[in-house]
């Protein structure tokens, strides 16, 4: 097949038609689908961050303070654990120890920015774990020395 053959509404070659219009607007769909690709996505009012200390000594209490969202603070099997629905990057996440002393943990400004649902397992040595659904699937990650102890 040789070169097409130029009419009015379009192309024309071998037995396929292109109309200039479609070809316009399958370039800028193309290209708005690119660029939603390549830009990099942030938390928002639906991520959820779940972070479970686990481990830590009975009496353990923890919570997030200047957070965003909904927050919730239970138990899972006993440990200690922390929900945030929405924004879950901000806020300060600590525990008070039943020694009187408190650890602080960074581990929620970790977290993919494209991150919709985040698990987080902290333990008292501070190794942290994360399992985070984002928009190009799961993705684990292993941080050490995430704790700081304030008192």
């Amino acid at each position: 097949m040789g070169a097409g053959v130029l009419i009015s509404a379009g192309w024309y070659k071998g037995d396929q038609w292109f109309e200039k219009g479609i070809i316009v607007k399958l370039t800028i769909i193309a290209g708005a689908c690119l660029a939603l690709i390549c830009s990099t996505a942030h938390a928002d009012q639906n991520t959820k961050v779940s972070v479970l200390f686990q481990d830590f000594p009975a009496g353990t209490s923890c919570g997030v303070a200047g957070g965003s969202g909904k927050i919730a603070v239970s138990t899972k099997q006993g440990h200690p654990k922390v929900a945030q629905n929405g924004y879950g990057e901000t806020g300060t996440f600590a525990c008070n120890l039943p020694d009187g002393g408190q650890v602080v943990t960074d581990v929620n400004k970790r977290i993919p920015v494209d991150s919709r649902v985040v698990g987080v397992t902290v333990y008292p040595n501070g190794q942290t774990y994360i399992t985070a659904s984002t928009r190009s699937g799961l993705v684990n990650l292993e941080f050490a020395n995430t704790l700081t102890r304030t008192r």
